[in-house]
């Protein structure tokens, strides 16, 4: 489960910092099977991930920056860790243990992804490295980005076979938030491909959360029915038309999608939604086709909600291969929380009380279709 009971000790980790006194360093690390990720330090990023496609092809199927040194100057979190809070928190207040905090108000009146320099924009600490895998360690002292208490956060990357995982840990010696994500944007035609639109989608369960005008959702309801059915694999740019075509307001709201889908929440997992693995706590959340290049990735986590974001306000964003992002050209799958689940009593609750441990798991696995 994403909270647990148990306690363990953290290494020691790095204070916060958001300047940089030296480049970003890069990390290298690979599998057998072909697939190869490139890591930073600065946000703890995903700065690539290479799949073989039905060719053997070597494919860069993920947004991100020609350098590690361009991520300073990022402002839409490519391939990054968010934190403490990803998504957005309404009127920038929350109450945790019944004391009301004020936030960074950065989008509109509400906070987004914990203020302006969140955990994606700090220098984690690299503690151990190998071929197949990273671990980074970030402090974050109290009362950072508004938050109540001294958090210690680890953040381990690993590839077995042709499985990318992300586990996050982090301790809190008081009641605090703790709904972190990561940020990669994928196109699995490759990341210099275009847009993303004929690629196919599925999120295992018929329950998502409309939004407001400024993006805050409101409930949760049926996918039956309309732009937000992905039970079974749709294409993305089809599913986007439909929901144009009859002047969907969730559609209109979000360029597109921005929206949570929901398994779990407050009285228990939803009905028709994906039940979690009873030992690892795993649940597929989405899976994702290209047809161009026969990747398939399936994304698992150990969350009550995956968020889907379709990329429609990207614009003008530099991208690896020396090109521009430009609207839906990557999508996004942030594995967590209920976005403002901390003031909505009938969404698992982002709060982590004290003397219990944070675990967020992410596996992201690639296969290939002749």
């Amino acid at each position: 489960m994403y909270i647990t009971t148990s306690n363990r000790t953290l290494p020691d980790s790095r204070p916060a910092s958001s300047s940089p006194t030296a480049p970003p360093s890069v990390f290298n690390i690979a599998s057998s099977s072909g697939i190869a990720v490139r890591i930073t330090d600065y946000g703890a990023r995903l700065m690539r991930v290479i799949v073989p496609d039905r060719h053997g092809t070597p494919t860069n199927v993920l947004l991100g920056m020609p350098t590690a040194l361009d991520y300073l100057h990022d402002d839409v979190c490519l391939g990054a860790i968010i934190g403490r809070n990803a998504n957005r928190i309404a009127n920038a207040h929350c109450t945790i243990n019944g004391v009301t905090y004020t936030l960074s108000a950065n989008d509109g009146s509400n906070n987004s992804h914990s203020g302006p320099r969140g955990f994606e924009h700090r220098r984690w600490q690299v503690v151990e490295a190998a071929s197949n895998a990273v671990t980074l360690t970030l402090d974050s002292p109290e009362g950072d980005q508004g938050f109540p208490g001294h958090m210690s956060v680890q953040a381990h990357y690993a590839i077995v076979g042709n499985t990318l995982s992300l586990t996050i840990d982090a301790d809190c010696n008081t009641p605090t938030i703790a709904n972190m994500t990561n940020h990669s944007y994928w196109n699995l035609d490759g990341e210099d491909s275009g847009d993303m639109l004929d690629q196919t989608l599925t999120i295992p369960t018929p329950w998502f959360c409309p939004i407001s005008n400024d993006s805050i959702p409101l409930h949760t309801d049926s996918v039956a029915g309309t732009a937000m059915d992905f039970r079974k694999p749709r294409c993305i740019g089809e599913a986007l038309r439909c929901g144009r075509n009859v002047h969907d307001p969730q559609i209109e709201r979000a360029r597109g999608y921005n929206h949570a889908f929901v398994f779990e929440d407050a009285h228990g997992v939803l009905e028709g939604a994906a039940p979690a693995d009873p030992i690892t706590g795993m649940r597929t959340v989405a899976v994702a086709a290209s047809e161009r290049t026969g990747i398939t990735m399936t994304q698992r986590a150990n969350t009550p909600a995956v968020l889907f974001y379709s990329a429609g306000y990207m614009d003008g964003v530099g991208g690896a291969s020396g090109h521009v992002y430009h609207p839906y050209a990557g999508f996004a799958l942030e594995a967590g929380f209920v976005p403002n689940s901390i003031n909505d009593d009938s969404q698992i609750s982002s709060e982590l009380p004290a003397g219990q441990h944070y675990r967020l798991c992410i596996a992201w696995q690639f296969d290939v279709s002749d």
